[in-house]
């Protein structure tokens, strides 16, 4: 009940909570598909660096 009072007492800021949590929630998945995509190119990047520094290190 107390939760209750709360959030009638903060219900504009709750609401605006609620709606910033929804928008960043599809911004997340869409920021989340990007990166996935970004982060595995840049880890086989980062991973053939590496391979090409070793292999130029060995010589």
């Amino acid at each position: 009940m107390q939760n209750y009072k709360y959030k009638a007492s903060n219900c504009q800021s709750v609401n605006l909570l609620d709606s910033l949590i929804n928008a960043t929630g599809i911004c997340t998945n869409s920021i989340n598909d990007l990166s996935k995509s970004y982060f595995a190119s840049l880890r086989n990047k980062i991973f053939y660096a590496l391979l090409y520094y070793k292999h130029v290190e060995t010589r």
